[in-house]
């Protein structure tokens, strides 16, 4: 992963790409069960197939610039390279990529990876916390280093609102607490890929901004839903209440992973989501990440029930991750307190926080939060068409189709640009 963010040689990503695609795939199965056998090979055939993409896009790159370094090719586009001789690397290049990342509709995956009932919440926080921030950074950079050439804004801005509020669709439609957190890291995947494409210097450094605060508070709450789970011996969000009462300091420390993924005044998630809207303030494109985050704010008060409610017994403290908890719990806090330092310390951009907008902003969302608390316990919690949506999944031959159907659209689109 460390290799993804320093080499400058694409062939190089393709080898570091698999090297952690096998790595994944090797901590999904870490625990030898049948299921997770299954699951885990699943990954990794669907991760196969989009490399083989990936690799075809290397193969036209070199035939096309003679060379494999991503500055080399970059100083060749800037003087003007005709935009039909790249449409095919691109799409095979960002066909691999957009898999990797979640992209709709490539997002099959998540279920059978996440979904896994053996696999370490460790590891999952390292898959959505880590993994998918990797890819993300190839989908941008990939994405800039065409741009010359190729303009897919409007193309990557509408799948990233349709993977944006399909993601939080199907995390409203999840029992099971992995399968929540996933679909929602895809749902926050679909609004950080809304920030890059909405073309504002802004929106752009606070989608970047999310992506750090979306690993700290993803990793807390995928760590801290491994302490519930290990304790109430079950996934299922009805099964398990009154952590408060039984695990306090976990409980406030998911509290805090909560506030911060639903954008809460003073947590990190509020500050790169108040850029976010920002950059999109007098457009459309603010209603819509408004919509988004709404849309989070329910699954998160559909998961946070699990923190209220009796319980007659008192969980044995593991001191070691009540810790780490409450230490990622900071983490949270410190990154909303000093957000703008944080970014100028980190990419040398000076973004202002105008606290009058900013609590204005902070104000509106704890509003939605309350209606949002009204609406479920009224509607959501009593209604079961919901879970339908949370029930299908694509098998592997299913999801080689949607593979090949998001390669072919992406060469349509492609010959309408040129």
């Amino acid at each position: 992963l460390l290799g993804i963010f320093l080499t400058d040689d694409i062939f190089n990503l393709f080898v570091l790409l698999e090297v952690s695609t096998v790595v994944a795939t090797i901590l999904i199965m870490f625990k030898k069960e049948g299921r997770c056998f299954y699951d885990g090979l699943f990954y990794l055939s669907v991760q196969i197939v989009s490399m083989m993409f990936f690799l075809f896009g290397i193969a036209y790159i070199y035939k096309i610039f003679g060379v494999l370094s991503l500055t080399e090719i970059a100083n060749v586009m800037s003087t003007g390279v005709p935009g039909e001789s790249l449409i095919l690397p691109f799409a095979f290049l960002l066909t691999g990529i957009c898999l990797k990342i979640g992209f709709f509709p490539l997002f099959s995956w998540v279920s059978r990876s996440y979904g896994s009932p053996s696999t370490p919440f460790a590891v999952l926080a390292i898959l959505s916390g880590l993994f998918v921030k990797g890819s993300l950074y190839l989908f941008i950079r990939l994405n800039r280093l065409f741009y010359p050439a190729l303009d897919y804004t409007q193309f990557f801005l509408i799948l990233a609102i349709l993977t944006a509020v399909l993601g939080f669709s199907k995390a409203l439609a999840q029992k099971d607490m992995k399968l929540l957190l996933a679909f929602s890291t895809v749902s926050q995947v679909g609004l950080i890929a809304v920030g890059f494409f909405l073309q504002d210097d802004i929106s752009y450094w606070g989608s970047v901004y999310h992506i750090i605060n979306h690993a700290v508070f993803k990793s807390l709450l995928f760590f801290t839903a491994g302490i519930i789970i290990d304790e109430y011996k079950t996934s299922n969000i009805h099964e398990i209440r009154g952590v408060f009462n039984r695990m306090p300091a976990v409980a406030v420390a998911s509290l805090i992973a909560i506030l911060g993924i639903t954008g809460a005044p003073f947590v990190n998630g509020s500050i790169s989501k108040y850029w976010l809207a920002v950059g999109a303030s007098g457009t459309v494109m603010e209603a819509v990440i408004w919509v988004i985050n709404t849309g989070t704010i329910l699954v998160f008060i559909k998961y946070a029930t699990i923190l209220f409610g009796k319980s007659d017994t008192k969980a044995k403290t593991d001191v070691l991750k009540t810790s780490v908890s409450l230490l990622l719990a900071l983490v949270c806090l410190a990154g909303g307190i000093l957000g703008p330092q944080i970014m100028y310390s980190l990419f040398d951009v000076e973004l202002s926080i105008h606290m009058t907008e900013f609590l204005m902003k902070g104000l509106i969302t704890v509003v939605i939060m309350i209606g949002g608390i009204i609406f479920y316990r009224l509607v959501l919690s009593k209604t079961s068409i919901v879970y339908q949506l949370g029930t299908r999944a694509l098998t592997f031959s299913q999801s080689c189709f949607v593979i090949l159907a998001f390669f072919t659209s992406l060469v349509v689109y492609g010959f309408f640009l040129t």
